[in-house]
């Protein structure tokens, strides 16, 4: 009867039986040795093939090889952050030590939000809605768990959370401009962006901050707070620290970015009322209608302007409120 190939042999990682046969074979004759010796065999020859033996059988580098196509546990956010879609997909070990920068357990039904920020960069944390964790912006805390491709950059999934210590989010950001943020490169880093409020959104336990920044629209999310006056930094420049978030579609491909501020205290307000700011420059209708006036609504949507007032039904069909 023919046997297949390997048959008989002993599975790869499986334990030899040579070695320790020749080590049992090994004592046995060492000790019929002692008890009657043979001429010709020292005892000395006896003991020093018993010790080799024992040595390549036991200590041998096989018995302390790594096993074969482990992976090595990624210890920065920087060094997950960089990893690619089809890296990030082979689970990689995690354990990071950091300080988390948002954590909003009511932002999507799938799970909730977290960001962790360390010495090289920030990371996004796939952790469950429920339960509710005892953290906030500037605890630090140790995340083990895997990588994983994400919704759109890598982040961190089947997170184990556990609370070391506390401390504060970092004091500075860099600013970035929506074009910035568009290019991806921002994924998840702790940013500061700049502009005028536009809207105010309360939606169950968060609240939506519609903003003009620079060179565009741009949203900014947060846990509501008790006794905070959202609706009041309507028409206010302000300057918010938070994580950049990005918004994709179901086949991963970002759509826009928003930037999710933990608290009140990452928002400085500059300019609260617009009816105290200087009259700007406008020369003529031509002039408010033209470049200018893009730039001026980005800047401050509330500008004043002093004029006579002509009715909306006298000029383009009801359409619009004229200034002269």
């Amino acid at each position: 009867m023919h046997q297949r190939p390997g048959a008989g042999q002993p599975a790869v990682g499986a334990a030899r039986p040579v070695r320790s046969q020749t080590v049992i074979a090994a004592v046995r004759e060492w000790r019929t040795s002692v008890s009657s010796p043979k001429p010709g065999l020292p005892r000395w020859l006896l003991a020093a093939a018993l010790t080799l033996s024992w040595i390549g059988g036991v200590a041998g580098p096989q018995a302390w090889a790594a096993p074969r196509g482990a992976l090595p546990v990624l210890t920065t956010a920087r060094r997950v952050h960089s990893l690619t879609p089809k890296e990030a997909g082979r689970h990689y070990p995690v354990s990071l030590s950091a300080v988390v920068t948002y954590y909003d357990p009511y932002i999507d039904p799938r799970h909730g939000a977290l960001f962790v920020h360390d010495a090289t960069g920030a990371i996004f944390v796939a952790i469950a809605a429920r339960p509710i964790l005892a953290i906030h912006a500037g605890t630090i805390v140790e995340v083990t768990g895997v990588s994983d491709p994400g919704d759109y950059g890598p982040v961190v999934a089947q997170p184990h959370v556990r609370v070391t210590g506390e401390s504060h989010v970092p004091a500075e950001a860099p600013r970035v401009s929506l074009a910035r943020l568009l290019t991806g490169t921002e994924d998840a880093q702790w940013v500061e962006v700049e502009g005028v409020v536009h809207s105010v959104v309360e939606s169950g336990s968060n609240v939506t901050i519609g903003m003009a920044i620079g060179d565009g629209p741009l949203t900014a999310t947060t846990v509501k707070e008790n006794g905070v006056d959202y609706a009041g930094w309507v028409d206010a420049k302000v300057r918010i620290h938070g994580n950049a978030g990005a918004l994709s579609t179901s086949r991963h491909q970002m759509t826009g970015f928003r930037v999710m501020f933990p608290s009140r205290d990452e928002v400085k307000i500059e300019e609260a009322d617009p009816f105290a700011l200087p009259l700007p420059q406008i020369r003529s209708c031509e002039t408010i209608a033209g470049r200018r006036w893009n730039r001026l609504r980005h800047q401050n949507p509330a500008f004043r302007v002093v004029g006579q007032a002509v009715p909306p039904a006298e000029l383009d069909h009801g359409r619009f409120f004229h200034v002269f």
